[in-house]
């Protein structure tokens, strides 16, 4: 059975912080290099690749591209106190302590145990992440946080929830680690022969655009309601109650039913309240006469969403009210500044910016280029800015009666939600990447590297905002009869 086994030095990397404990035990190769020492960090502890910075051994201070490829035990080594590894980027302080040699079952480098979140890169040391996980948890107990902090949080992590947010600045998801490592596994693959040391570490940036038409100038002139300083509409205190409201009713709802079908869907009691309530026959046919959550796909929707937003808890067979559902039932002034600058369906980049120019039609009260509804359907189901239009029309921020009319209270809600989302788009600089510019002009009559004048014109969109009236946006295949579409 020893054959079986592969020989590893357990390498204890922590980061040495008073206000984040974060270690993660790694079996390493016994003849690893510094080099490869240094990946292996990074990935263990979550940080992007970069190039590598300088180590502390007792008083010397080595710098680890000086010493790339000779052995790290015998270089780096100092059993009492280990060694400190400071990244080239960022302010962080991570402690290697060289442990007792093992076999393992799994090839080197491998995870043998981890606690602690991983690190964030765009956050820059631990004392930041703390800072923001002490941020998270104030607005978890309702405790309000000054705006810059919160845009701060919300540009590293656009589409989180709050407990999202806790969760992923106190935990970690083995697996996830395990998955970097392996990546590393074999020598060969970390560091080949001819090997070019800039390449590893170039930091994971998003490809940008060729831009010798100024596609980001094209798009500010045309939506100027994207710029940092257009003013947009504000959500008073008076929106943000009436808004309350109307999500704390819909959970009251909830309250009501809380037993689940055996494919986990609303009861068909809970629908048809629900489909009263918040008048869904208005903007979907068939809805007065429905009893299923599969045959009313806004309700599913709404489903989902307040899943994302950690309203409900489920099991198999029921769902629970959270813990700060509960305090909103009391009182709705406690909706959190989760839920007003809340983004539920951009999975991607480019949901971002598709979503953000619909805020901006919706904010000028301006038609987009078609009689209804934009919803570009895949066979998997309406897209995500066809799913927030019908989420917005049931928590009273579009009319129910027209789906592109934003309600007085919804009108300063999307500007707020705005005033955020262009904030994220410009630290992402999505306004020159082409996975956001290119899925919106794409279809343009002119090719993008021929263009005839700066001005977008709503033609430029129409493509993007598709509709098949007769089907309200489901395809001709959908599958009315399963539980969740989307």
């Amino acid at each position: 059975m020893d054959q079986d086994l592969y020989p590893a030095q357990c390498v204890l990397i922590s980061l040495d912080s008073q206000y984040l404990e974060v270690s993660r035990l790694v079996g390493v190769d016994p003849d690893v290099t510094v080099g490869e020492l240094a990946l292996i960090a990074h990935a263990a502890l979550g940080l992007e690749p970069a190039p590598p910075g300088h180590v502390h051994v007792g008083e010397r201070l080595i710098e680890i591209l000086d010493v790339l490829d000779e052995p790290a035990f015998h270089t780096l080594m100092n059993r009492s106190t280990g060694v400190d590894y400071h990244p080239s980027v960022g302010d962080w302080d991570i402690h290697l302590m060289f442990l007792s040699e093992t076999r393992l079952q799994q090839a080197t480098p491998a995870l043998i145990d981890a606690t602690g979140p991983d690190l964030v890169t765009a956050v820059g040391d631990g004392n930041r992440m703390r800072s923001m996980l002490e941020d998270v948890r104030q607005l978890l107990a309702g405790i309000p946080i000054p705006q810059t902090q919160w845009e701060a949080i919300q540009s590293i992590f656009p589409n989180y929830s709050l407990d999202q947010l806790r969760q992923r600045l106190t935990e970690c998801f083995h697996p996830t680690i395990a998955d970097r490592l392996r990546e590393l596994s074999s020598v060969e693959d970390v560091m080949p022969e001819g090997f070019d040391f800039d390449t590893p570490f170039t930091p994971r940036m998003p490809a940008r655009l060729e831009d010798p038409i100024g596609l980001r100038e094209i798009l500010l002139d045309s939506f100027p309601e994207l710029q940092l300083d257009f003013p947009l509409p504000q959500l008073s205190d008076a929106a943000a109650r009436t808004l309350g409201t109307r999500l704390t009713g819909i959970l009251r709802t909830l309250a009501s039913e809380l037993r689940l079908t055996s494919t986990g869907a609303f009861r068909p009691a809970l629908v048809k309240r629900l489909i009263e309530e918040l008048d869904v026959a208005a903007f979907w046919p068939g809805a007065a006469t429905a009893s299923r959550e599969s045959s009313v796909p806004p309700i599913g929707i709404l489903h989902d969403f307040l899943v994302f937003m950690d309203y409900i808890e489920e099991t198999s067979s029921r769902m629970n009210l959270a813990e700060k559902t509960n305090r909103l039932l009391s009182d709705p002034g406690l909706v959190g500044e989760d839920y007003f600058t809340m983004l539920p369906f951009c999975d991607d980049d480019s949901d971002l910016v598709s979503t953000a120019l619909l805020f901006c039609l919706l904010i000028r009260g301006e038609p987009l280029p078609l009689s209804g509804v934009p919803t570009k359907v895949g066979p998997e189901g309406p897209d995500n800015v066809h799913r927030t239009i019908r989420l917005y029309q049931m928590l009273g921020i579009l009319a129910p009666d027209d789906p592109l009319r934003l309600t007085e209270a919804g009108r300063g809600m999307v500007g707020w939600q705005l005033h955020n989302l262009r904030g994220i788009i410009e630290y992402k600089g999505l306004l020159n990447e082409e996975a956001g510019i290119t899925h919106l002009l794409d279809t343009r009559p002119t090719p993008l590297t021929e263009p005839t004048h700066h001005d977008l014109d709503m033609d430029t969109l129409h493509d993007f905002f598709t509709l098949d009236e007769e089907n309200y946006g489901l395809p001709d295949d959908f599958d009315d009869d399963q539980t969740r579409p989307f």
